[in-house]
């Protein structure tokens, strides 16, 4: 067993006694992105790096314009966005020009730059003192320069690299694999969901042509009607603003606002709309993504949102499930006003004017029923899937820590 010493540092905590710690400011050359005219931004071009670049591993812009050629990254350069959650990246692209706001780690004699990011990835979670923040986390030059880490010698760099590198690998492709079951449970969600609200629940049944391009054929006993004979507009404003506060999240649905983090919430909710439970709030601004569901609480949502009230001849949670349909959205897109991010809105007598296929109260009661059991029972399959990432990553995470710290030794085989 290896002697040990205090690191000196609280996140380190001890290191074996022959490793010393070191600032990144003397083991490695920094080179941080150019400040590139994004007037020249483009579809083609010499592709660029971004801070969203670096956490996708995508490049999504491209640069026409002329730049210094230092700035060029290449393929297992060691790339850091500094703002936000300050993601590490080896670079597996094509050469690319360094955009601003991003640095690379291009290490030095006597240590490796795979290394430096193996690391390097503890600091950057831990680390509060090298960030200034508004709203969004920021990384400063001087900060990232005089970043501490345990370093040892090249030839045990290079082990520990070798060991993480293959250990990282194999949990890499059993999350990968997790993720795609997730995928797919998903996708089989979606189809179940429009298979019901399109079809029925019984395949058997007699169809015929709904006489509608997007709705195509539906069971016989179906009637096609327009949105506009299902519901009423619902425009009830708060006087006081006491009632509770709710958000309308794209993934979680209609909630309590004190439930998550809500950006530059209003100072006060006097004026709101008022929903009670059973209506349906509609985001006009992102009907084009679905957002759309059935409250389950009594309270205030934006002025923004449109509520509406059923008039008997509809329950509410179909039509969520049925606004969820690829094929919906896509006719919701036909009837948005308005030109660009923010500005195109699905108004209520555009949505009113949209038909759907519908069977009679009793059938749709069944089909909400049924779609309420499968989805909770994939929801929570998809939950726990969702924590075994988790963990995998917390194990990751701690791998990585133990190994550069020297905590633990390589195995000799």
């Amino acid at each position: 067993m290896r002697e040990m010493k205090d690191s000196g540092i609280e996140w380190i905590g001890d290191i074996p006694k022959n490793w010393k710690i070191t600032k990144l400011k003397y083991e490695s050359s920094i080179l941080y992105g150019y400040p590139l005219n994004s007037s020249y931004f483009s579809f083609d071009g010499f592709p660029v790096v971004r801070i969203r670049d670096i956490t996708s591993g995508k490049i999504e812009t491209y640069y026409t314009g002329i730049f210094p050629k230092e700035y060029v990254v290449t393929k297992g350069d060691i790339l850091l966005g500094m703002d936000g959650d300050f993601n590490l990246r080896e670079w597996q692209n094509d050469d690319a020009v360094l955009n601003q706001r991003c640095c690379s780690i291009l290490g030095g004699i006597g240590v490796s730059k795979k290394f430096l990011y193996y690391a390097l990835q503890g600091p950057l979670k831990i680390k509060n003192d090298i960030t200034f923040s508004t709203t969004v986390k920021h990384l400063l030059s001087d900060g990232i320069a005089n970043i501490c880490f345990a370093m040892p010698n090249e030839d045990l760099q290079m082990i520990i690299v070798t060991f993480l590198d293959q250990k990282c690998s194999e949990i890499d492709a059993i999350s990968e694999d997790i993720q795609n079951q997730i995928t797919v449970l998903e996708d089989y969600k979606k189809s179940i969901i429009t298979e019901a609200v399109t079809k029925g629940l019984n395949l058997d049944v007699e169809m015929k042509d709904s006489g509608v391009d997007w709705i195509g054929k539906v069971p016989k006993k179906w009637t096609v009607i327009r949105v506009g004979y299902l519901l009423n507009e619902i425009d009830e404003r708060s006087a006081t603003g006491k009632e509770q506060s709710l958000s309308v999240s794209q993934k979680l649905g209609i909630v309590p606002s004190n439930e998550i983090l809500v950006p530059s919430a209003a100072s006060t909710n006097k004026g709101q709309k008022i929903v009670k439970p059973g209506q349906l709030v509609l985001n006009k601004l992102k009907a084009h993504l679905g957002v759309c569901f059935v409250s389950n609480y009594m309270g205030l949502v934006s002025p923004d949102y449109a509520v509406y009230k059923s008039n008997g001849k509809v329950i509410p949670k179909i039509l969520e499930y049925l606004f969820h349909t690829p094929q919906c959205i896509w006719e919701f897109k036909k009837y948005i006003t308005g030109v660009g991010q923010g500005l195109s809105r699905l108004y209520t007598n555009d949505l009113f004017r949209i038909k759907l296929a519908l069977p009679d109260i009793q059938e749709q009661d069944i089909i909400v029923s049924y779609l309420d059991g499968k989805c909770s029972e994939i929801d929570s399959i998809i939950s726990d899937k969702k924590k075994q990432l988790e963990i995998l990553a917390e194990y990751k995470k701690s791998l990585i820590y133990e190994y550069v710290t020297g905590k633990k030794e390589v195995p000799e085989s």
